[in-house]
């Protein structure tokens, strides 16, 4: 037989289904779903199913949950890699590309030809 689950002070004070409706993130949806059915009473291992993901991961939710409350259990910001372009260059290429795209007649624009307009663009600011 399993241990009895020992769930944090204050747990049972959380509506976690009122939350989850209101959460627009998908992964925090589900992890406040099973904090929800951890409440009801339900063993790791059947909220696991539920959750769809391994009982092992359900009870680090929960410890995450126990030392941060909502901030351990919300998803928290990934590294990724940084934009190449700020939003002020992105729009200029975007317009350059669309007054290409729009004095082109019969066909793509090549990448041959992006390049040689702005590296006209680049020598008329120089010059």
């Amino acid at each position: 037989m399993a241990r009895t689950l020992i769930l944090p002070k204050g747990f049972h004070e959380h509506d976690f289904i009122c939350l989850m409706k209101n959460e627009s993130h998908g992964r925090n949806r589900i992890r406040l779903l099973a904090m929800h059915h951890l409440q009801s009473g339900r063993s790791l291992k059947t909220v696991s199913i539920i959750a769809g993901s391994h009982w092992k991961t359900v009870q680090s939710w929960l410890r995450r949950f126990r030392n941060s409350s909502f901030d351990g259990l919300f998803e928290s910001h990934r590294s990724g890699a940084f934009r190449k372009f700020n939003s002020l260059q992105e729009s200029f290429l975007s317009d350059k590309i669309n007054m290409l795209s729009e004095s082109k007649t019969g066909g793509y624009i090549t990448g041959k030809e992006l390049h040689n307009m702005l590296f006209e663009h680049i020598i008329l600011n120089v010059v």
